[in-house]
């Protein structure tokens, strides 16, 4: 069952980009929070820490969405909380995404009063940042790898305010109930977490079954069985991190290559791969 009205959990283009945004008024923007989730946006306020509270949307999320998918990725110590989409073709993805990461924005201060020490977005830098710099308080980090909230992991232990863990353990069971749907098939959740690590290095088949609590061999065989193989899924999501960078950003070809962690050591080995995937060279496909 799809987030009625939550641009953060959903692959439709419902939100506007931030040049819309000067045309909103202060109230749309600064309200957008964790009542825009209903029964997981409460079980969000209840959370021990901002970490539970980040993992609550994570988790949810992936029962019901199809298309995105918002991560928490901790490297370095340091916190990528972020937002996806992995569907082939969706249209508008620096506008969803826009929306997405403005909600996140105002959730964190919600929850502990705290802002991100940086925001990335994987779009081109507008010829007025502006709004941006009015909504953050800072000009986001533009043409970046990922759209994404990046904050020192320390603050992911801070108290959520107003944590209540029997009101939590209420909520869990009303959320488990309501969302007792059709799963997704093992195709689609670990197409949903390549998305999300694509980005970073060393992405595998045993980290992705470990988080999976499965053998690498099940896993393989549970993919086999549905016509797909690990290797497969890695390269479209590859493709489609390519695609969108290609399409959104004015990041260097060399970049993308290499900064997303594509898993090419030279550029002409990403080339070849992208004119496997879709016919011509990136950057034939990046001019038309």
């Amino acid at each position: 069952m799809p987030c009625p009205s939550c641009p953060l959990c959903s692959g439709a283009p419902k939100t506007r980009h931030f040049t819309s945004y000067k045309q909103a008024t202060d109230h749309e923007l600064l309200t957008s929070g964790t009542a825009s989730l209903g029964l997981v946006g409460r079980l969000m306020h209840t959370a021990p820490t901002l970490k539970d509270a980040i993992l609550d949307l994570c988790t949810n999320q992936r029962r019901y969405v199809r298309g995105a998918v918002t991560y928490l990725v901790i490297q370095d110590d340091v916190a990528f909380w972020g937002y996806a989409v992995h569907y082939p073709g969706v249209q508008a993805v620096d506008q969803i995404s826009d929306g997405a990461i403005a909600i996140g924005f105002n959730m964190m201060r919600e929850l502990v009063g705290a802002a991100p020490e940086e925001v990335r977005t994987s779009r081109r830098t507008p010829s007025n940042v502006e709004p941006y710099r009015r909504f953050f308080g800072f000009v986001p980090r533009f043409d970046a790898e990922q759209h994404a909230l990046v904050f020192p992991a320390s603050l992911l232990d801070r108290p959520v305010r107003g944590a209540n863990g029997e009101l939590r353990r209420i909520l869990e069971k009303s959320i488990a109930a309501y969302w007792a749907v059709e799963q997704p098939c093992v195709t689609d959740t670990v197409t949903r977490m390549l998305r999300a690590r694509v980005i970073f290095p060393d992405v595998s088949l045993e980290e992705v079954a470990s988080e999976l609590s499965v053998r690498p061999r099940t896993l393989n065989r549970r993919l086999q069985a549905e016509g797909k193989s690990f290797r497969e899924l890695v390269n479209q999501s590859r493709f489609e991190v390519a695609r969108q960078s290609l399409a959104g950003t004015r990041m260097d070809i060399t970049d993308i290559a290499l900064a997303l962690a594509l898993g090419y050591a030279e550029l002409s080995g990403f080339s070849h791969a992208f004119q496997r995937w879709s016919g011509v060279a990136p950057s034939e496909w990046r001019s038309n």
